[in-house]
């Protein structure tokens, strides 16, 4: 099979043209499973290469971000009826994209997401809440805090679809899902993110405030990720300003308003 034509479609699929449904379906027609693995590798170092260029950037091109949970999920698939050469490569290639962290999610595991620039962990509080739909979330700033293993802290990550890059993130304690709202922002720039205490079916024009996006980084770091609410195009981060001595409000913000670092999270699963 000519590179040129694998190169052309991983183009394809980078600007956006075709989505990772249409993408895995072409894969799965290639007639010799080394094709789709040479597929898959020349993805693998697209990703990496979007992944280096995006480390020197002030900016990130939200759609060229490469949805690695679902290739990690076609590997594994696929991987499975391989044998010879072809089983030994795709072995390598998902054991280079499967961290630990995309292993957890894939498995429905739990994390603890604290902010990288900051080191504070995110949780949601037991009874600070607004209404009776809407619980506040918050980083704990106090530096002596122990979590334990708290369960307030603990969040899961969802894939909305096999194929898709969105996925719901969910508080363990609760059972509430995280999402953005424009509506009663503290500021033109930023929204405020809540979790959602009531039932909710995501099956109205409103849906896409609970779904986020997972945008790698860092190749040296795979834990560390931007979380790219898909409703307001804006990314999840903590704020200077302050809940209590204890305590920062977490918001998400245009990327203009928000650096890089402002917008790492580390992704920390648990046991």
């Amino acid at each position: 099979m000519h590179y040129w034509y694998l190169d052309e479609i991983i183009r394809v699929f980078f600007l956006g043209l075709i989505d990772t449904q249409t993408l895995f379906g072409f894969f799965k027609k290639l007639p010799h499973p080394l094709w789709v693995l040479d597929c898959v590798e020349k993805l693998q170092a697209s990703l990496e290469s979007v992944i280096e260029a995006g480390q020197h950037q002030t900016t990130l091109d939200i759609h060229r971000i490469c949805p690695i949970v679902p290739i990690v999920r076609f590997l594994e698939l696929f991987k499975r009826n391989l044998t010879g050469e072809a089983k030994l490569r795709a072995e390598r290639c998902w054991e280079e994209l499967a961290t630990d962290t995309i292993r957890t999610i894939i498995a429905g595991g739990e994390f603890i997401m604290e902010s990288a620039s900051r080191g504070e962990l995110m949780y949601a509080p037991m009874d600070n809440h607004a209404n009776k739909e809407t619980r506040p979330v918050f980083t704990w700033a106090d530096a002596s805090y122990q979590h334990h293993g708290n369960t307030q802290e603990r969040w899961k990550i969802i894939p909305v679809h096999e194929t898709s890059n969105c996925f719901l993130i969910q508080n363990v304690k609760f059972g509430e899902y995280l999402y953005a709202t424009f509506r009663s922002r503290p500021g033109r720039e930023q929204s405020r993110v809540n979790l959602w205490r009531r039932q909710y079916n995501f099956d109205d024009d409103e849906k896409d405030m609970f779904y986020w996006q997972l945008v790698p980084l860092s190749r040296e770091n795979r834990q560390v990720f931007a979380l790219y609410n898909c409703y307001e195009n804006e990314f999840l981060y903590a704020p200077d300003a302050f809940c209590d001595s204890k305590r920062r409000f977490v918001r998400t913000a245009q990327e203009k308003m928000v650096s890089i670092p402002q917008r790492e999270w580390r992704l920390i699963p648990q046991l």
